[in-house]
């Protein structure tokens, strides 16, 4: 179908691209998880489903994901004391204190602005 005009979706291209992802994913999370043997059982969860929640590092959400970051600065916006952008379909806003994620926050620019999801 990605030949035809009306469907210029090519699905065998996105799972190509997400098998990528996956794999590039699990060589940045494997060597971290099997160095930190002690991490709490909820922390490996969250790294080996890729997910992100407050309490996790900012190394670890570096592992999580990778390169993407596309802007880092100091804030106090929910008493943190810096904050990551990163867009893929959302704008991500991942806000820090002392290297621990306390917040994140995903927006979708509308006609209205941006608004939070």
């Amino acid at each position: 179908m990605a030949d035809d005009p009306r469907y210029p979706f090519d699905y065998n291209k996105y799972r190509a691209e997400q098998e990528r992802d996956t794999k590039e994913y699990r060589e940045r999370a494997s060597p971290y998880l099997a160095n930190h043997p002690d991490l709490p059982e909820r922390q490996r969860l969250l790294i080996e489903g890729g997910s992100i929640e407050p309490g996790l590092t900012k190394e670890q959400i570096n592992i999580m994901i990778g390169s993407i970051i596309y802007e880092k600065k100091p804030t106090t916006e929910y008493g943190a004391d810096e904050v990551w952008i990163y867009k893929l379909r959302f704008k991500h806003y991942l806000y820090f204190k002392n290297d621990i994620l306390i917040k994140e926050k995903r927006t979708l620019q509308t006609i209205f602005g941006e608004e939070e999801l």
